[in-house]
């Protein structure tokens, strides 16, 4: 029986591991989107405006996107918590899964992904309102 739980405790923690890596390589995706999307704004001339846009709009719809699988790769991460826990506490006494957050900072990675994905998406909706005048229209 105690073989039983240990394979059903590396089941658990092996799609824990699985679920926790893909989580973080699509938060590295929509950091290379979000890079892309931002330089591709700078990079495009303002005239015609429909290139800007584009670009703008492309990068809030992909993010936009993104976080419902985000969310997804959370939420499956963590179905399991709770009891791998449970029996990775009766291997070892000392065992956490994940650490509890600081006093001093009480968030985890998971809120600081979506404060950063939210800021990325304002940086995009700030960039999408200003479309610079072009200097000839100024005179």
């Amino acid at each position: 029986m105690a073989k039983s739980k240990e394979t059903f405790f590396a089941a658990l923690m092996g799609q824990y591991t699985h679920q926790n890596g893909l989580l973080w390589s699509r938060v590295q995706t929509l950091s290379a989107i979000q890079a892309a999307v931002i330089a591709g704004a700078f990079a495009v001339p303002k005239e015609p405006a429909v290139y800007y846009v584009g670009i703008l709009l492309l990068g809030i719809i992909l993010t936009i996107l993104m976080l419902p699988l985000i969310w997804r790769d959370i939420k499956v991460r963590d179905c399991n918590k709770e009891i791998i826990e449970k029996l990775g506490e009766e291997f070892d006494q000392n065992f956490i899964l994940n650490p509890k957050p600081h006093q001093c900072f009480p968030f985890k990675g998971d809120h600081i992904i979506f404060i950063a994905v939210l800021l990325l998406l304002l940086a995009d909706f700030a960039l999408l309102f200003w479309i610079p005048i072009p200097a000839s229209h100024c005179q």
